[in-house]
C-alpha cells in the first residue's frame, strides 16, 4: 500500500534521513521508533508530501508519487495527481490541533467534505460510527476544551462481556484503537504501583528501516509464536514478584532465554515546536472559502496550541497574507516532547 524507497532527506547540514527503504501494507500497523531528531515526523511528512525529499522514491498503492531518475533528479507527479494521492492518506500530528470553533463531529467531518468531496450527510455518518466504535458517541457534540473526551476506553469486550481487571480494559483498548498484540501486567498496594507491559511490534530491519512488510499468518494478531511465548512468560509474572523485585531481576528471571536490548532512559524536556508558521501552513491547508467563513462568524480565526498555551490569532488582513504568500516549510523539532 506504501512502499520508501531509499529516500535520502537533509535539512542544510544536518541528514536527517538516510537510505531509509520500507514497505506498509494494508491493514497493517507499523511503528517507528527512535530517539527525538532521528527523523521521525519528517519520515511522515515525506509521505504525505508536507516535505520533500532529495532522492528516493515514494509509492502510494501502487502509483508513483515522486520518483529519481539516473542522474540523481527528483521528479514528483503534476499537483493534481499529489492531491488525489495524498487525499488517501491521514496524518495525526505530534501535537494536533482542533478547531476550537467546530464541534466533535464537525472536526471529524470537515476533512471528509473538504479533502474527499463527500457529501456532508455521508462524512457526518462516518464520523458518528468512528466515534461509536471508540465508545465516545456521547461527546458528538461537545467543543474542544468542553470537557476532555480523549483516553475514554470501554469497559466491555465487542461480545459485551466486563472486563474485570484495568489491564484487561486496556488490553482490549490497545487491540481495537492501536491493532497491536499486547500483555499489560499491573500490581499495586499502599505505597507503590508497577506495571509490565509487552507489544508486538514490527519486523526489526537493517539500517534504518530496511525491512519488508509482510502479512503472513504470523504477522497477524495473535499468530505470532515469539510474541505468544514472550506474552506467556510475561503473564507468569506474580504481583509480589511485581512490587518487589527490580527491573533487572524481573527481565532475567522471565526472559533469561531471549536477546534482551536494554536502552538508557531519556530525561524528557519541555519545548514545544509549534509555531506561526506552522499554524500558518495548517490554516493555508484549509482553503480560502473555510477561513473566510470562520472570519465572517468570529471575525478572526485563533488558534491555541494544548501543549504550551501559545496562542495565534489571525484577522482578515493576516489571513490575506497567508494565501497570497509562499508556504514556508516549518523546521524539524529539535528537542523531546
Amino acid at each position: 500500500m506504501i512502499r520508501a524507497i531509499d529516500l535520502h532527506k537533509r535539512f542544510g547540514e544536518l541528514i536527517v534521513l538516510r537510505g531509509v527503504s520500507f514497505e506498509v501494507a494494508r491493514g497493517e500497523v507499523v511503528a517507528v521508533i527512535g530517539p527525538s531528531g532521528s527523523g521521525k515526523s519528517t519520515l511522515l511528512r515525506c509521505l504525505i508530501h508536507l516535505e520533500t525529499i532529495e532522492r528516493g522514491a515514494i509509492e502510494i498503492q501502487g502509483r508513483p508519487l515522486v520518483s529519481t531518475d539516473a542522474h540523481g533528479h527528483c521528479h514528483y507527479q503534476p499537483d493534481a495527481e499529489i492531491r488525489q494521492l495524498c487525499g488517501r492518506m491521514g496524518m495525526v500530528f505530534q501535537h494536533f490541533e482542533l478547531f476550537p470553533h467546530l464541534s466533535v463531529t464537525e472536526n471529524l467531518t470537515l476533512a471528509q467534505v473538504k479533502v474527499l468531496g463527500r457529501s456532508l450527510d455521508d462524512a457526518r455518518q462516518r464520523g458518528l460510527k468512528m466515534l461509536d466504535r471508540v465508545g465516545l458517541s456521547a461527546h458528538k457534540d461537545k467543543f474542544p476544551g468542553q470537557q476532555p473526551y480523549q483516553g475514554v476506553v470501554p469497559l466491555f469486550d465487542d461480545h459485551g462481556h466486563k472486563l474485570e481487571k484495568l489491564s484487561s480494559v486496556l488490553e482490549h483498548y490497545m487491540l481495537q484503537s492501536e491493532q497491536l498484540d499486547t500483555t499489560l501486567v499491573l500490581a499495586a498496594n499502599d505505597t507503590t504501583a508497577a506495571g509490565l507491559l509487552i507489544q508486538r511490534l514490527p519486523i526489526k530491519g537493517e539500517g534504518n528501516l530496511a525491512a519488508k512488510a509482510t502479512m503472513e499468518d504470523e504477522d497477524e494478531i495473535g499468530r505470532n509464536e515469539d510474541y505468544n511465548r514472550i506474552s506467556i512468560l510475561a503473564s507468569s509474572l506474580t504481583s509480589d514478584e511485581l512490587l518487589n523485585l527490580d527491573a533487572e531481576t524481573i527481565l532475567r528471571r522471565l526472559f533469561w532465554e531471549e536477546k534482551l536490548v536494554r536502552f538508557e532512559p531519556l530525561i524528557p524536556s519541555f519545548a514545544c515546536s509549534c509555531s506561526r508558521e506552522r499554524v500558518s501552513n495548517m490554516i493555508r491547508s484549509l482553503g480560502t472559502e473555510e477561513v473566510e467563513s470562520i472570519l465572517a462568524e468570529r471575525g478572526e480565526v485563533e488558534v491555541g496550541c494544548d501543549f504550551c498555551g501559545e496562542q495565534y490569532r489571525y484577522d482578515a488582513v493576516d489571513a490575506a497574507q497567508i494565501f497570497t504568500g509562499t508556504p514556508t516549510p516549518p523546521p524539524a523539532p529539535s528537542s523531546l516532547q
